[in-house]
């Protein structure tokens, strides 16, 4: 197996980063917070700029998996998010990223999860496989 890094966080100006190394696939269930990452809003007033990047896989049965950033378990007024879809009998990897703004986010602490939701509960959803994920979030002041 290859070994777990842990995540390394990284602050500079107004980004703030976690990256992990390369690691085990992680197959998770429904609604489960799969990636996590603290952060530190310093404005009331500014947006937030999110991206994630890691490998998605879904295989065997027909159907979807989806992978949603939310910022303390909450949905952005516009949801970010990736989907991958297959037919029966496949095994598809996608490298991926999910890119969007979030405006709303009061000024503090917070959580930005990954979720991953299915179609359906025999649907083999993964995260990770032979690759870094990257989390990161940037402040943009108006």
């Amino acid at each position: 197996p290859i070994p777990c890094v842990p995540w390394q966080s990284q602050t500079s100006g107004q980004y703030q980063r976690r990256v992990h190394g390369n690691q085990e696939q992680q197959r998770c269930c429904e609604s489960a917070a799969i990636r996590t990452m603290n952060f530190a809003k310093k404005h009331e007033d500014s947006s937030l700029r999110i991206l994630y990047f890691d490998n998605f896989r879904i295989a065997t049965h027909a159907g979807w998996c989806r992978w949603e950033l939310k910022i303390d378990g909450a949905s952005c007024p516009t949801p970010l998010a990736g989907s991958v879809y297959t037919i029966a009998g496949e095994n598809d990897h996608h490298p991926g990223t999910v890119i969007g703004e979030c405006p709303g986010v009061k000024a503090g602490n917070h959580v930005l999860t990954v979720q991953l939701t299915r179609s359906a509960s025999n649907i083999d959803c993964y995260t990770g496989w032979e690759t870094s994920t990257l989390m990161e979030v940037q402040e943009i002041v108006a």
